[in-house]
């Protein structure tokens, strides 16, 4: 699917109009928005830069030619409404960036996220898609339009404002002048195999009677029908207990070694990344590996975060979830969830392990020291005391 480039995008409207996008219902059958998706675009909670459409999501599917699906329609660098972008540090990886706002600082950043998506879909492995990437030539923040060169010198004054003398600034004037003189700011339109991400999931599952649960089952049966994955996934709270504990881990497993497969590594697989459905998109950090015969070493970054992350999705709602519905009794909240933990990190490592080659006791040795320290570290525990 060709990328198509808009110069000089004045964003007006926080939303695209339905004229920007051409998707493919099955391989090569053109399949056109339809014509009330932005009356009822969502933005997630915890990305606050994403869309999607009670219209869309679910009940829509799409196929590239290589059998992937696709069940949503996401968008990147749209400020939501009653926010204003800013200058910050990156709090995981430290670099300055521009908060709400998708930039690069090469246009060719753009086409190799898109031959990034190509290698992994021809692998047979869902992940997102570009559509159309918009370089923004004016926005509206707060009401007021301005040309991104007045947004820039906006975000410069800002962070060095009154407000920010008060405090120790990460970053220099002459760092922000290099970064503000490269940077450009794109919306993008893609499309993603599933809305939610792992870190969406366990408020929403907490309460199984309430409307966006149901979406949430719903969404699901759609993308599994017919066995798609291999998952019969069954729209109880039984069913997705099951999904969530046994289905899910294994699905993740299998993914990330075929990825690695294609030659590359993620390197930012946590549950912000990770779908529901057991996939990996945002792959700006995306990196070739060295070979594709890749060892353990090569791959530990991608691991270890994902390792660290699927303990993350037994949280106290989730205690809640399996309690409420009768599908465990209550036991002290970090008992069970460790349980749980456990179990779903062998079923990946087994995944992994079928799916690279690379074995089973290699990978439980590896990681033994680092699961133990996440299932007892005080942060974890914290997420489970019942308040």
């Amino acid at each position: 699917m060709a990328l198509g480039v808009v110069e000089n995008y004045e964003k007006v409207d926080p939303v695209p109009t339905e004229s920007d996008c051409i998707f493919f219902r099955t391989p090569g059958v053109p399949f056109k928005l339809p014509e009330k998706i932005m009356d009822t675009y969502r933005v997630s909670e915890h990305h606050m830069r994403s869309l999607g459409s009670e219209i869309i999501d679910g009940n829509v599917l799409w196929a590239d030619e290589h059998g992937n699906r696709f069940t949503a329609v996401s968008l990147k660098g749209s400020v939501p409404e009653g926010k204003s972008p800013y200058l910050e540090r990156d709090p995981d990886y430290g670099h300055l960036r521009t908060h709400y706002l998708y930039h690069v600082s090469d246009d060719s950043k753009l086409e190799r996220l898109q031959k990034i998506s190509e290698s992994v879909r021809a692998a047979g492995l869902p992940t997102e898609t570009m559509v159309v990437a918009k370089k923004l030539s004016k926005m509206n923040i707060d009401g007021e339009k301005l040309t991104i060169e007045e947004l820039k010198k906006r975000l410069k004054e800002e962070y060095f404002g009154s407000d920010s003398e008060k405090q120790t600034l990460d970053f220099t004037e002459e760092e922000v002048d290099v970064y503000l003189e490269r940077v450009q700011y794109y919306e993008i339109i893609r499309i993603v195999p599933f809305q939610e991400r792992l870190r969406d999931t366990p408020q929403i599952i907490k309460d199984i009677d309430s409307s966006e649960a149901q979406r949430l089952m719903h969404n699901l049966s759609t993308y599994f029908m017919d066995n798609y994955r291999g998952v019969d996934f069954e729209p109880t709270p039984e069913g997705f207990y099951k999904y969530y504990t046994q289905d899910l881990p294994a699905l993740m497993g299998n993914y990330l070694a075929r990825f690695h497969g294609t030659g590359y590594f993620h390197k930012y697989p946590t549950t912000h990344n990770w779908t529901l459905t057991g996939e990996l998109v945002d792959l700006e950090g995306a990196k070739p590996l060295q070979s594709k015969d890749f060892t353990l070493e090569d791959v530990h970054c991608d691991l270890s975060q994902t390792v660290m992350s699927i303990p993350e999705l037994y949280t106290h709602a989730f205690q809640t979830f399996c309690v409420d519905n009768n599908i465990l009794e209550e036991t002290t909240a970090h008992e069970m969830a460790r349980g749980i933990a456990v179990n779903s990190l062998n079923t990946f490592f087994k995944a992994y392990s079928e799916a690279s080659g690379i074995p089973l006791k290699d990978l439980q040795e590896k990681y033994k020291e680092l699961i133990e320290g996440e299932l007892t570290s005080t942060s974890y525990t914290h997420k489970f005391i019942r308040y």
